[in-house]
């Protein structure tokens, strides 16, 4: 489900791509030859090598990728094609046996291995791809459409989705493993660095030409790394104010291959046949509807990403808790010019109760690395503060203008306030339940700051929800749980190693407000 409407003159076909690489080696080895002087052997031997390369990549690769069609609940179907009018419900399950059915919306998705025992293999498509499906475990009837998944030479079956995380953009939705051999094709993501000029596949399902489950090939190179989809630059007032989607900040991998509508979700493949991204079809600016070809990399910090989906749990990104703006010369002030960073990310101010407060940040600290990754804007520092992920430490590289010095300190990152929680899937908990009542980070929800999150946030634990039939409205959702008896707890983690020594036990939880809430075992 590309986010743009594309011209179908970039339409990518099998056999006009296969002879589209054979023509292009071949003009590459002419012009070569002019250069040398001649054709020669050796050079179409070469040719018929690369050629033998590439197609055993996309055999090897292609049976792992597959097409996705969504399909809207009380839809009027003509003449297979999903016309888009209500009012009109057919029997979903036609869908499965019917060749013709053209989906009004659809995308691509690629088979990958896991360490969860429950779904040894998921797909991984894209966010936007599987928007509005079932929920692994619930009723799919409550769902505003299903999800029909195709591989090549096989029958076409229902999905469900097992977790999502539109910040990332980034979705996994169950195998229907009886339909597959005892041997499923398979794709293990492969942490990257992807580096200008490298060439790459991108294996997808352009307009639905896919829909029979065989994906359609094209290549090129990186064009750019650490892409903005959209050449406006976000504007916000400090690290609370995110946005829906983590690529603003500049995380994508532009890609010389057309990635026209549907190829959001496929594989992107380097030349060793490893999956290193996942494909997406976005416009370069907001107006301008022509296409541009990215693709999320894998890198470690998306790979966390991964493993976290993988496990059905929500994606929870790390939190620093500053005002952050982009250095300026006058920032580095009494440091000589030939030692200055390129740029940086000041902290104009730091949150109350905080990890920068806590880990010794001060305001107009310069932050110019994140581990070892320059910083040279704050849209640099949220980014890479957000992949690391909460409860991890991040070191920080600061230049502190006080005492015209570089420092380095070490910090715990706590969890990213989510805006709306309402599109997140977790179909599994990290922290489970503690006698009916689930916490998080206290900056986990948005909502549940003071102010919005403008300024200051409480210290704590949130509570998520609460199972009134055994508490009743002692405690609520959205209260700060600061001291579990007399233990204070900051994190999940600390609030399930607190609660650990009441097995069994009454036990006194006090909040924020200071309430003491007695709870029994």
């Amino acid at each position: 489900m590309a986010l743009v409407r594309l011209f179908p003159a970039t339409l990518t076909l099998h056999c006009r791509h296969a002879l589209n690489l054979v023509l292009n080696l071949v003009r590459a080895a002419v012009l070569l030859s002019v250069v040398v002087g001649s054709v020669t052997a050796q050079n179409v031997e070469l040719l018929k090598n690369i050629q033998q390369a590439n197609i055993r990549i996309i055999e090897k690769a292609e049976p792992a990728v597959v097409s996705i069609a969504r399909v809207k609940k009380g839809l009027e179907v003509r003449g297979g094609v999903a016309s888009g009018l209500r009012g009109f419900n057919f029997n979903t399950d036609d869908v499965a046996a019917d060749a013709a059915f053209i989906p009004s919306d659809f995308g691509a998705g690629v088979i990958v291995r896991t360490k969860n025992p429950r779904h040894p293999l998921l797909i991984l498509t894209n966010y936007h791809v599987v928007r509005g499906g079932p929920v692994f475990g619930k009723n799919a009837d409550n769902a505003g459409s299903d999800l029909w998944v195709t591989i090549a030479n096989r029958p076409r079956f229902k999905s469900s989705i097992v977790a999502a995380d539109p910040h990332s953009d980034l979705a996994v939705i169950t195998l229907s493993d009886q339909r597959l051999a005892e041997n499923p094709p398979a794709l293990v993501p492969t942490v990257t660095q992807p580096k200008k000029g490298q060439f790459v596949f991108a294996l997808g399902n352009p307009y639905t030409i896919a829909k029979d489950g065989s994906a359609s090939v094209s290549w090129g190179i990186v064009s750019n790394v650490m892409r903005s989809p959209f050449t406006n630059r976000p504007d916000f007032e400090n690290e609370f104010r995110l946005f829906d989607n983590l690529h603003h900040f500049g995380t994508l991998v532009q890609i010389g291959v057309a990635l026209p509508l549907g190829t959001s979700g496929g594989a992107l493949l380097d030349l060793d046949g490893n999956l290193i991204g996942i494909t997406t079809s976005l416009a370069p600016m907001r107006g301008y509807e022509q296409s541009a070809g990215y693709a999320i990399p894998f890198t470690s910090g998306f790979v966390r990403v991964l493993d976290r989906l993988m496990q059905g749990y929500e994606v929870g990104y790390g939190f620093l808790g500053v005002r952050p703006a982009d250095a300026t010369v006058e920032d580095f002030d009494g440091l000589p010019a030939d030692k200055r960073p390129s740029g940086g990310a000041v902290a104009l101010s730091i949150t109350a109760n905080s990890p920068a407060l806590r880990g010794g940040l001060e305001p107009n600290d310069v932050v110019v690395a994140v581990e070892s990754v320059a910083v040279r804007s704050n849209l640099d520092l949220m980014r890479e503060i957000a992949l690391i992920g909460p409860n991890k430490d991040a070191r920080l590289k600061i230049w502190r203008p006080r005492d015209k010095q570089f420092v380095t300190k070490t910090v715990a990152l706590g969890k990213w306030p989510v805006q709306n929680d309402a599109d997140i899937v977790a179909t599994a908990t990290e922290f489970p339940d503690w006698r009916g009542i689930r916490v998080d980070y206290s900056t986990a929800r948005a909502k549940n700051l003071r102010g919005g999150g403008a300024i200051d946030f409480e210290s704590g634990v949130l509570v998520l929800s609460v199972d009134e039939s055994r508490h009743g409205l002692k405690l609520q959702a959205g209260d700060f749980v600061v001291r579990v008896g007399d233990r204070a707890v900051n994190t999940p983690a600390e609030f399930r190693a607190a609660v650990k020594e009441f097995d069994g036990k009454p036990v006194t939880l006090r909040t924020a407000d200071e309430k003491a809430v007695r709870i029994d075992k």
